[in-house]
């Protein structure tokens, strides 16, 4: 399996991570940088949309270098010229569909996006992908005996379980090429992430994914796609307690977990390879001039394909004995 990493120069290094901004370069049709324009790289998956907007920068860096794009409109349409929806701005460079809209499988969907100073942008029309759902999900249940200093919460909470979680999804027919995967919490209906042994709020949609993190695409397909993930199942809370003149914050544990595994249209694989394949060549002095990264936007820069996401929820049982798997 090798990991495509989404580092974009010549057309767009996309989606937005945390705070950082990333550098964004498109050379114009003729090899050559003639004016700032839009850049976009997004995906319409069968939950929703998500389209990350920059503005071209000079290779030279002699002109605008900024990357924001302010005021931008981003809307999506069906091929008979019908507005489905518009998208909501949900930081600097990300936009994505209302919460509730799911678009429709029977219908192919094009990009528009305008923005003052620039020229109006589309993309190539795109439909939502039909892959097989998760088919088996696992959980192995153990306690742990992992030492801290303080035992006390042990004697108020219990200790933490050590959970292995493992889906699998049958791929007898080899349709799946890539996929890369994420887990996503629930404790009392809120949504978290899980790292470094505590969970962090969640506070995008379910169906944004960061693609600076890259596809996995398959060297060999295999027959059955699977994953397996680590976690401890108590959350940190807010409020505290205060036991033998001591704090302590109070400890609960996880409600459910839904396991999320993310397909890649092969046009948006293809994407992602020669845009590393660019980087990698770019940067040899004794390399030939890197081939032109394909684009389904009307100007040249970026990329619209689509996403397949298939997800299953699964209850945390509240009361396990030692190394019991549940399966689903």
């Amino acid at each position: 399996m090798k990991n495509i990493y989404l580092l974009i120069c010549m057309a767009l290094v996309f989606i937005y991570t945390g705070c950082d901004t990333i550098t964004t370069e498109v050379f114009a049709k003729n090899d050559y940088y003639t004016k700032d324009e839009l850049a976009a790289v997004g995906y319409l998956s069968n939950k929703g949309a998500v389209v990350n907007i920059q503005e071209t920068i000079d290779p030279l860096n002699t002109g605008n270098t900024s990357e924001k794009v302010e005021n931008a409109i981003v809307e999506l349409y069906t091929v008979n010229d019908k507005l489905a929806t518009t998208f909501t701005k949900i930081d600097n460079y990300n936009y994505i569909t209302p919460v509730g809209f799911i678009p429709s499988s029977n219908e192919l969907y094009y990009l528009s996006i305008s923005s003052p100073g620039f020229e109006t942008i589309t993309s190539a029309p795109v439909s939502v992908l039909d892959y097989t759902e998760i088919d088996l999900v696992k959980l192995a249940i153990n306690k742990t005996n992992y030492w801290r200093d303080d035992t006390i919460p042990y004697f108020l909470w219990g200790r933490p379980r050590e959970i292995w979680l493992s889906y699998y999804i049958n791929n007898c027919d080899k349709k799946i090429s890539n996929n890369t995967s994420r887990f996503l919490f629930d404790y009392h209906s809120n949504v978290y992430e899980y790292g470094e042994k505590d969970f962090t709020p969640y506070t995008k949609p379910d169906f944004f994914i960061n693609l600076g993190s890259g596809a996995n695409k398959f060297t060999s397909v295999p027959d059955s796609v699977s994953d397996s993930f680590r976690f401890f199942d108590q959350i940190t809370l807010d409020s505290t307690i205060t036991y033998n003149d001591s704090v302590y914050h109070v400890l609960d544990r996880i409600d459910s977990v839904l396991v999320q595994s993310f397909i890649f249209s092969d046009g948006m694989v293809d994407f992602f390879e020669n845009v590393n394949q660019y980087l990698e060549n770019r940067y040899d002095p004794f390399s030939i001039v890197a081939k032109e990264i394909p684009s389904n936007i009307s100007n040249g820069a970026g990329y619209f394909g689509g996403i397949f996401i298939s997800e299953k929820k699964v209850d945390i049982p509240t009361v396990a004995n030692d190394t019991v798997v549940y399966v689903y």
